[in-house]
């Protein structure tokens, strides 16, 4: 799988599990995403635990780095960024990228 397939796959993954319906337009879709992706920015404040999912509280629930998700969020950082070109995108995304799971060589 390129990586392109893989930031194609992330997203669609992330826009069905976020609820974003049919009927929205790009530029509302892309402000949501970045709404939704930035509460994690706000939440997570390292990387040792990724944005997976939200609990039945609404709280966000997060992953450690060696689970099969954690690489998505970092995907929609760069999918963020590469729509808006945001440097704060790109920010992000470069410290959730730079990640690497215990145990495993540089």
């Amino acid at each position: 799988m390129t990586w392109k397939t893989f930031l194609i796959c992330a997203v669609a993954i992330s826009a069905l599990a976020c609820g974003i319906k049919g009927s929205l337009n790009t530029k509302e879709r892309l402000t949501n995403a970045q709404d939704q992706i930035g509460r994690g920015l706000k939440v997570f404040k390292d990387t040792l635990s990724f944005p997976r999912t939200m609990n039945k509280d609404g709280s966000l629930k997060g992953v450690p780095s060696q689970d099969w998700t954690s690489g998505f969020y970092a995907a929609n950082l760069w999918n963020l960024y590469e729509y808006t070109k945001d440097k704060k995108w790109e920010q992000a995304a470069r410290k959730w990228t730079s990640r690497r799971p215990t145990g495993l060589p540089s």
